[in-house]
């Protein structure tokens, strides 16, 4: 079997998330006989200051995420200054905020959904991979994936997502799934902007990212399986993020 893992968004604190990606992500993968082939992107900052995860100017490796990926064709990384322009936050602020923090929450959303898009854009060839999975590399895996998860393959499209932390949707921190299925999933950013742009003012009060993904899935006929697999985002001060505190619990 053949899988391109895919990292996208921030690398911080990787010293500590590298150890539980390649032992209970890659690990488990490449154990039941799987290539993996790995593929990052990443928007690169000097600092990170965030009130709603308590992050206040933690500063970042620029360089750290070389550990991980090595610099070459699979690897790009861009300074999110200069992303942040092309994006055109403004185009978001027609809905209301649906995290009340003056929209930061929203632009990370929106950095994310495409760093995620960026990153397909390294696979030569999705089609010729078994499986595509879309992972954050700031995220502590404390317990090994099961293979088996992704070797069920079906006619319709499809995709396996964690079932912890939905708020409201789908847990949107991770997918694998077919080519077919995980191509659209990593391209959903389009959709996205395209529905701000499009709707009137005032409409999606509270979409956020997991709604979005929930909503997206159904009108796209996706066949969503929920897996029984936890785990937490750990911030740029290095402390793992309040909410997903119960999600590692018990956890060496």
């Amino acid at each position: 079997m053949r899988i391109a893992v895919c990292f996208h968004g921030l690398t911080r604190s990787l010293d500590k998330t590298l150890p539980g990606i390649q032992d209970n992500l890659l690990g488990p993968l490449r154990a039941a006989g799987a290539e993996c082939s790995i593929f990052l992107h990443c928007l690169t900052l000097d600092s990170v200051t965030n009130s709603r995860s308590g992050e206040h100017d933690c500063k970042l490796d620029a360089n750290e995420w070389k550990a991980l990926c090595p610099p070459g064709p699979n690897a790009l990384t861009e300074p999110q200054e200069h992303v942040d322009k092309r994006l055109g936050h403004g185009h978001y602020q027609g809905q209301p905020d649906p995290w009340k923090d003056g929209y930061a929450s929203m632009r990370n959303h929106v950095r994310s959904l495409y760093s995620q898009g960026q990153v397909l854009q390294l696979i030569p060839s999705p089609l010729s991979f078994d499986v595509i999975i879309s992972a954050r590399p700031d995220v502590l895996y404390p317990r090994p994936f099961d293979p088996s998860w992704i070797a069920r393959r079906g006619r319709r499209p499809s995709i396996v997502i964690p079932e912890f932390a939905t708020y409201g949707g789908l847990n949107d921190r991770f997918a694998a799934g077919s080519p077919e299925a995980m191509i659209r999933y990593m391209l959903r950013g389009h959709a996205y902007k395209e529905l701000h742009l499009t709707s009137r003012p005032g409409v999606h009060k509270k979409l956020t990212g997991e709604k979005f993904l929930a909503r997206w899935v159904k009108e796209r006929r996706i066949k969503v399986r929920r897996i029984p697999w936890t785990f937490a985002r750990i911030r740029a001060n290095g402390l793992i993020a309040e909410r997903d505190q119960e999600y590692v619990e018990g956890t060496s």
